[in-house]
């Protein structure tokens, strides 16, 4: 009976041990994630260097061509391929989750997709993209991506526009 006492206690401490470790790794977990997503302010030139960055890579896949506007590369992986696309075609600029942009060109199943930045870039771009220096999550991080679609947004619609 004392044995069995003894291994009742010893297991119940190893339990409330075991427990208390759970509980410290998830409160841990949790303030890492929240303040990674509190970072409310770039690195000091970040920004800068992405906008730089973005209209460079804007320059190079959407263009005027002598009668329309030219996609250089789209992201179905045909590595240089170049596509006519007409002025006034409608487009959508979309930002991806993992810090990007894709801008799709007309509608209807017949897009033309290309990516300005992020992941989803087929062609290696000449150059790499800026570091983020930060989370790609936090609230910083995601002001810049949808500032910077909107950068892209203005950019394709000058180019279709002229």
């Amino acid at each position: 009976m004392r044995r069995s006492l003894g291994f009742a206690i010893a297991a119940l401490a190893v339990g409330v041990a075991g427990a208390y470790g759970v509980v410290t790794y998830h409160r841990a977990d949790q303030r890492h994630a929240v303040n990674a997503l509190a970072v409310a302010t770039l690195p000091v030139g970040t920004e800068r260097a992405w906008d730089d960055y973005v209209d460079r890579r804007l320059a190079v896949a959407v263009h005027r061509g002598p009668l329309s506007a030219v996609v250089l590369a789209d992201i179905d992986g045909f590595v240089g391929n170049t596509n006519d696309i007409p002025f006034g075609t409608p487009f959508q600029v979309s930002c991806t989750r993992n810090f990007g942009a894709v801008v799709s060109f007309g509608s209807g199943g017949t897009e033309v997709i290309t990516s300005i930045f992020g992941p989803t870039t087929v062609t290696p771009p000449a150059e790499q993209a800026p570091r983020l220096n930060i989370n790609a999550g936090s609230a910083a991080a995601l002001g810049l991506q949808k500032r910077l679609c909107e950068r892209v947004t203005t950019g394709v619609r000058t180019a279709l526009a002229r």
